[in-house]
């Protein structure tokens, strides 16, 4: 994910321009922890995609799979040949 100068903070949301396939979009995510569970949610206003991955893996291993899935699932969704309803 590149993230653009115009990044910022919004009450516990990053916003940033996320540049995949091609396409620059502003892009808002959260990512949270317990310690045991990890969550990641995308939403790019654009496209019209909100993803949210979670699994019970903690640390950094889960970290990385919950990163590594939702960037897999924006990839999936914006090259699509049929639009979204």
């Amino acid at each position: 994910m590149k993230i653009d100068s115009a990044n910022g903070y919004a009450l516990g949301w990053g916003v940033a321009t996320l540049t995949r396939n091609g396409r620059n979009e502003r892009a808002l995510g959260h990512h949270g922890s317990n310690g045991i569970n990890q969550a990641d949610v995308i939403i790019l206003p654009e496209s019209g995609l909100r993803i949210m991955v979670v699994t019970n893996v903690g640390g950094s291993r889960g970290a990385d799979v919950v990163s590594r899935t939702k960037l897999r699932i924006v990839d999936l969704m914006q090259t699509r040949k049929t639009p979204l309803p």
